[in-house]
């Protein structure tokens, strides 16, 4: 298969395991998988590990555990992760899924292999935008072995007997896959992990929906018959008139992202696109997210360095409402983070009505290519070309408030309502590039 990561010693290891103490040492050295998938090799050109699929998808079957059709519908769904929060794009997506159905048709199930949920975090009445999902119950598989959640997630599932399961498994969590497969007739695959190889994502469920472009052409590709779902973000849910108007006397720029994102090797550094974007008298940055000292620190130095104002790169924290507070700190422009750019931040942002500037790392793989031939949105691989994108700032700002931009961006985070929903959607042209709204 294209794009497929080789894992033979695993799979070996699968296959060879005869105890329970051998499959759960094998599923182990699976869920400390994760690193490695950041080698360059990998990263952004492996969506696939079709053999470790394979092998995972006979697991039910060696445990004992029975095939168990059941009828498709929406009346009583699960949505089956391996650990939710309250942020991130995947814990977004998730979110969107439950607003979209009901509170009273859902049910979370975490398989929790990583140890790092507890049901503390679920009390809503507590602190209710920790965790702001709707929903009728939460389960946090608590067996002691990954051997056993999974036999636990086969008897929970068959308990429920749910009528549609979303299948949003992190990339190497055996457990979540193995689990739902005897009930793959009515798992919908929800193919978020779209630049790294996930486990489940070669496998044929009763529906493969992809929430990035350039994944679902690859998963198109490899005979997956995916359906492009998109994402959603409700800018409906942002009352201007409720939000205090700031001073402004800058050109601001947004940007908003985990971390990490902001930190991978590549050719370029942020601060090197932050030095550019500046280099725009008027202009300034407002950084929205959790950041650390070493990070501000990289930053202060860099812009100093350059002879510029340290102080013209802002941070505000954390937010529980990207689209709002894009809105309160009147952000003109909003700028992908960058080497891993996109994510679930940019499609808020357009959702929000800005242009969109992504710096793209030319080195990494076609998986992780931003396609955004909307007018509004400006791919650029240079910090010179980002600053000739900033001095160009009238056309995009001009682009992303045309009525014809604004209705085609609603159209596309719509097939996310419609795929959720039961709704049809049509198919994509092959030969035309769409956003990708990353997850």
């Amino acid at each position: 298969m294209h794009l497929d990561h080789q894992t033979p010693e695993i799979e070996q290891a699968l296959a060879r395991a005869r105890t329970p103490e051998q499959l759960e040492e094998a599923l182990l050295q699976i869920s400390r998988m994760v690193p490695s998938l950041m080698a360059p090799e990998v990263r952004g050109h492996r969506l696939f590990c079709s053999g470790l699929d394979k092998a995972v998808s006979e697991l039910p079957r060696r445990l004992g555990l029975h095939e168990t059709p059941l009828t498709k519908g929406q009346d009583n769904v699960v949505i089956l992760a391996t650990q939710l929060f309250a942020t991130g794009g995947h814990s977004k997506v998730a979110t969107d899924i439950t607003q979209i159905l009901g509170a009273e048709k859902v049910t979370i199930i975490c398989t929790d292999i990583y140890r790092k949920m507890r049901y503390k975090f679920l009390i809503n009445h507590i602190n209710p935008t920790a965790y702001p999902l709707k929903r009728r119950a939460d389960v946090i598989l608590s067996a002691p072995t990954l051997v056993e959640k999974v036999v636990e997630l086969y008897c929970i599932l068959s308990a429920i007997r749910p009528s549609r399961i979303f299948l949003m498994n992190n990339h190497m969590d055996a457990v979540a896959v193995a689990g739902a497969w005897p009930f793959r007739n009515v798992v919908d695959y929800v193919h978020h992990a779209n630049f790294m190889p996930a486990i489940g994502s070669s496998l044929k469920f009763s529906a493969h929906a992809d929430l990035t472009y350039p994944c679902h052409l690859a998963c198109r590709d490899a005979g997956l018959d995916p359906v492009y779902a998109a994402m959603m973000a409700n800018a409906e849910s942002v009352a201007p008139a409720a939000i205090a108007a700031a001073d402004k006397t800058r050109l601001r720029i947004a940007t908003c992202g985990s971390q990490h994102k902001y930190r991978h090797p590549a050719r370029h550094r942020w601060a090197d696109f932050v030095v550019a974007a500046l280099s725009a008298a008027d202009a300034e940055i407002v950084h929205i997210g959790a950041y650390d000292d070493d990070f501000a620190a990289e930053m202060v130095e860099a812009l100093t360095a350059a002879g510029l104002n340290p102080d013209r790169y802002r941070f505000v924290g954390r937010c529980d409402n990207l689209m709002v507070e894009l809105a309160r700190q009147q952000a003109d422009i909003y700028l992908a983070s960058y080497p891993e750019g996109g994510g679930r931040a940019a499609v808020e942002a357009v959702a929000a009505g800005l242009p969109l500037i992504i710096p793209e790392e030319t080195g990494h793989g076609p998986l992780m290519a931003d396609h955004w031939p909307l007018p509004q949105a400006q791919a650029v691989t240079t910090p010179e070309e980002l600053a000739a994108a900033i001095r160009d700032r009238d056309r995009l700002i001009a682009a992303a408030k045309d009525p014809a931009n604004i209705a085609r961006v609603r159209d596309l985070m719509g097939r996310f309502t419609s795929y959720v929903s039961g709704v049809p959607i049509p198919a994509v042209d092959p030969d035309v590039r769409f956003a990708e709204f990353g997850a």
